[in-house]
């Protein structure tokens, strides 16, 4: 361990990521190791940092994560939103940075909070979410919205509302979402037929 340890401090980032992951595949969680991960998550090469953040959630340390949500690059956030829904129990600081970055400017880093507080068991968090996210300026993040929602199995009267004023939005992508969501989860839903 304390050779790949050692290979985190490398000059070169491409050896400083292939470190990063090998402690990950060794699945290794002694302090040593967490440290050197932690210390990670400020690596100059986003790269190094993104691998980092997954090798801290498959080791567990959702703690040493919630740093991560905050960093300038968003492919690092996402790979730290992502690696937090890994950890099955989460603690509460966990569950509040993940509900803190749904509303992250980037849209990657909300789409994988919002499915980490899923598999974590936030689903009304994720939904409240969503449904603003279907009003956003952005066409794709509507049309992910949508199909999100679908994703969770939502089916309020809200969701199904939103998604049929989606039927009239500007975007082919949206309408097109929308129906196949409507689909889903409108079922029994006379406003839906």
């Amino acid at each position: 361990m304390t050779a790949l340890v050692v290979a985190l401090g490398d000059s070169e980032g491409e050896v400083r990521q292939a470190a990063a992951t090998s402690l990950r595949q060794l699945g290794q969680g002694s302090e040593e190791v967490m440290t050197a991960l932690v210390v990670a998550l400020g690596d100059s090469e986003r790269e190094v940092r993104e691998e980092a953040a997954t090798s801290l959630g498959q080791l567990g340390q959702g703690s040493a994560l919630v740093a991560a949500l905050s960093d300038s690059e968003g492919k690092a956030r996402q790979a730290a939103a992502q690696s937090l829904g890994q950890l099955g129990q989460a603690p509460e600081e966990v569950l509040v940075a993940l509900e803190r970055a749904l509303g992250d400017s980037d849209w990657w880093v909300r789409q994988e909070a919002a499915r980490s507080l899923v598999r974590l068991g936030q689903v009304s968090e994720v939904v409240v979410a969503l449904l603003a996210e279907l009003r956003d300026s952005s066409r794709f993040v509507r049309q992910e919205a949508a199909r999100s929602l679908v994703q969770l199995g939502h089916a309020s009267g809200e969701v199904a509302a939103t998604l049929i004023g989606g039927l009239g939005d500007p975007s082919v992508f949206l309408r097109q979402a929308a129906a196949a969501s409507l689909g889903r989860v409108g079922q029994g839903s006379p406003e839906v037929v």
